[in-house]
């Protein structure tokens, strides 16, 4: 995976910043894919958005004990959450 990231950021399709991975819509440069970490709690995730750049799912770690949640967004914006409690 780490191989295809950097493909896409030669091809120009992905940004690279400190925190942050960005995977671009070859068509209207929206961002699709966010890759992220926090420095400040640990935590990290990753967003998917559509076509339109309204994000969809999350899939991240939570802050205070590392486990996993998973976010889905409907066209709206409305969250339904599943969670390892």
């Amino acid at each position: 995976m780490l191989l295809a990231v950097a493909g896409l950021g030669v091809a120009g399709a992905a940004t690279f910043e400190e925190r942050e991975i960005l995977i671009r819509d070859p068509n209207n440069n929206a961002v699709r894919i966010k890759l992220t970490t926090n420095p400040e709690n640990g935590s990290a995730g990753i967003e998917i958005y559509d076509r339109q750049g309204r994000r969809r799912i999350v899939l991240g770690t939570r802050a205070d004990d590392d486990l996993p949640g998973l976010f889905y967004f409907d066209q709206n914006g409305n969250s339904k959450r599943q969670d390892n409690d």
